[in-house]
């Protein structure tokens, strides 16, 4: 019996899909044992969806989280492309541009005070600009407490030229921006060495730069 019950079944089925069309609803209505487990398929098939679309969520937020941490999603920070192997000193690339308000011409810092470059390119998402080991780029600045003028003369080694040979410096002493066309008074580093001439009107220094684009991840406008 159980055979013959099997069979009707099967045939059922083959005729189903064989006269298909609009009939094919209809006959799964009047067929509730079949269309029940036709519905449990297609309840598996839902419940594979919704895991693919938790396990997306899931690697979203992950990545939310991770952006968070290294401060990519702050407002104020701009982060810096890496630039290996590379390694250029002379200019870098910062993941901001035009779309948040960045110009040419705007001053770049790591943190609050300490001075990285100055804008010289901008694109829709991203910018490029001179930093302050540029060997083209001559900055003043003033030296120490006593804010002794001078000369920077950038490049591989930073360095304090035109410094009067009275001039009362000290190794230590901090060096900041003095040029009217940037920010005054924004760190550029520290009398490392003290150079002096016989004979000479001037003297120099070799400055330790408070910036080390190594290990530079992300940057400030200064507003």
């Amino acid at each position: 019996m159980k055979r013959i019950i099997s069979g009707a079944l099967i045939a059922i089925l083959v005729l189903i899909f064989v006269f298909g069309g609009p009939l094919f609803n209809l006959k799964f209505r009047m067929t509730p044992g079949i269309s029940n487990f036709f519905d449990r398929l297609g309840g598996k098939a839902d419940l594979r969806l919704r895991i693919k679309e938790l396990e997306n969520e899931n690697q979203n937020l992950r990545a939310e989280l991770f952006r968070e941490e290294i401060g990519l999603t702050s407002s104020e920070k701009i982060k810096v492309y890496s630039s290996y192997p590379l390694n250029t000193r002379s200019e870098i690339a910062i993941a901001g541009g035009a779309s948040r308000g960045i110009e040419i011409g705007d001053i770049v810092t790591s943190g609050e005070n300490i001075i990285v470059g100055k804008v010289t390119k901008v694109f829709k998402s991203s910018a490029v600009l001179r930093t302050i080991f540029d060997p083209s780029w001559e900055i003043p600045i003033r030296i120490g407490k006593s804010e002794v003028d001078a000369l920077l003369e950038s490049g591989a080694e930073l360095r304090a030229t035109l410094i009067a040979r009275e001039a009362p410096i000290e190794t230590g002493e901090p060096v900041i921006t003095a040029g009217a066309d940037l920010p005054y008074g924004l760190m550029v580093g520290f009398i490392k060495e003290i150079k002096e001439t016989p004979g000479s009107t001037f003297k120099e220094a070799i400055i330790e730069p408070s910036l080390r684009l190594q290990d530079l991840r992300d940057v400030n406008l200064y507003r």
